[in-house]
């Protein structure tokens, strides 16, 4: 079809109130539905952006769990808790000079 026969037949469908009351209403309920579109997208787009942190954040607290519980098992290890005490708190195993033995005193119980 020729541009200038569309544009005449354009023209005369625009020339009824009608027709452009029509025209006007079928555009701005396109506009709703791109418009309606875009919001349900963009809001698909936060969810999947949310869902990924939360992903990210759950394997994270995973290993922070599996790291924990073999620090917890080594620190059952009493070898690793004379290691751990030596090494951190300058503790040693007393010699027999340094003990002290305390007795309990007959008849003051608390």
């Amino acid at each position: 079809m020729d541009r200038g026969v569309m544009r005449r037949k354009l023209a005369e469908f625009l020339s009824d109130a009608k027709h452009i009351a029509f025209f006007l209403v079928s555009v701005a309920a396109l506009g709703a539905v791109i418009f309606f579109h875009l919001s349900v997208r963009n809001e698909i787009i936060q969810l999947a952006y949310t869902l990924s942190q939360e992903n990210s954040h759950g394997r994270r607290l995973v290993r922070e769990r599996a790291e924990l519980e073999l620090e917890r098992a080594i620190m059952k290890n009493p070898e690793e808790v004379g290691k751990q005490a030596e090494g951190r708190f300058g503790m040693h195993i007393p010699d027999k000079e340094q003990l002290v033995r305390i007795r309990k005193a007959k008849g003051k119980h608390k």
